[in-house]
């Protein structure tokens, strides 16, 4: 990862995020389902560490590929752009 994005990413995504725990999925996938989203895969592992909670609006950048990061964005928050697109 370049020096700019890192700091980009340490002073503008990650202020902004929080670990996500299986509970935070588990609700999330739970509201997916009831909205009418489908489950394309199905894994046998622990959860990822790549999984956030957004706790305030906020932008990824431009972090893709292995760079990506997965963030569930709860009801009030606002994803404002960047390369990947959030769950």
């Amino acid at each position: 990862m370049m020096r700019e994005e890192e700091e980009f990413k340490h002073r503008e995504v990650m202020p902004r995020l929080r670990p996500a725990t299986v509970a935070n999925y588990k609700k999330w996938l739970a509201e997916f389902l009831e909205r009418g989203g489908n489950i394309t895969h199905c894994y046998d592992y622990p959860m990822p560490n790549d999984f956030f909670v957004a706790i305030a609006d906020f932008n990824l950048g431009d972090f893709c590929g292995s760079m990506a990061i997965q963030v569930i964005v709860p009801k009030g928050i606002h994803f404002l752009g960047g390369c990947d697109r959030a769950l």
